[in-house]
């Protein structure tokens, strides 16, 4: 599945007022935010659980993303693509 970032900031969670909804309980309700800012994108984590970019762990914390990266949340893994 594709999630295209066409907006400043997409919120990943198990809560429903996230723009990408996962159903995993390793996923806090508000777990994870990607934000653009200028022509570089950030991932910050927001969870109790952490995430990991690139099999490095991400605990209340920011990583700029990179083309190719590997986001994992709970079980769900994502590869960032910047098209741009």
């Amino acid at each position: 599945e594709i999630y295209p970032i066409d907006v400043n900031e997409l919120k990943i969670g198990r809560y429903h007022d996230n723009d990408v909804i996962l159903q995993d309980i390793a996923v806090s309700r508000r777990h994870a935010k990607i934000s653009k800012i200028g022509n570089h994108y950030m991932f910050k984590d927001q969870s109790t659980n952490g995430s990991y970019v690139n099999d490095k762990q991400i605990i209340y914390d920011e990583v700029e993303l990179t083309n190719g990266d590997i986001i994992k949340i709970g079980k769900n893994k994502f590869k960032f693509q910047n098209y741009a």
